[in-house]
């Protein structure tokens, strides 16, 4: 998935985490993280859910840049809903890849 690498650069800022402890914790390179935040890399859903849960914010966050954020709370809770179908789904598939 492309996501809006300036909004993870500034989640990771606002925990105050360097690239490298961001990068530990989410288990890449500080490398593949910073090609991430320039925007210069697609991003998997096992990815975007632990950069989610590390930094606390809602996955629909990495989607839209903070002028894009006028169309309201709505609008990201429509986000939020597609991408947690998307990220079941696909949970539900791998799920039944290793049972077969």
């Amino acid at each position: 998935m492309n996501v809006n690498g300036a909004n993870l650069r500034r989640f990771r800022k606002n925990h105050k985490f360097t690239q490298e402890k961001l990068a530990e914790l989410v288990g890449i390179t500080p490398q593949h993280l910073g090609v991430i935040e320039r925007g210069d890399a697609f991003v998997s859903a096992e990815l975007l859910e632990k950069f989610s849960q590390v930094l606390d914010v809602p996955l629909s966050t990495f989607f839209y840049s903070e002028t894009e954020n006028s169309g309201g709370d709505s609008f990201l809770q429509k986000v939020d809903s597609v991408i947690e179908k998307e990220l079941s789904a696909l949970a539900a598939r791998i799920k039944n890849e290793i049972r077969n």
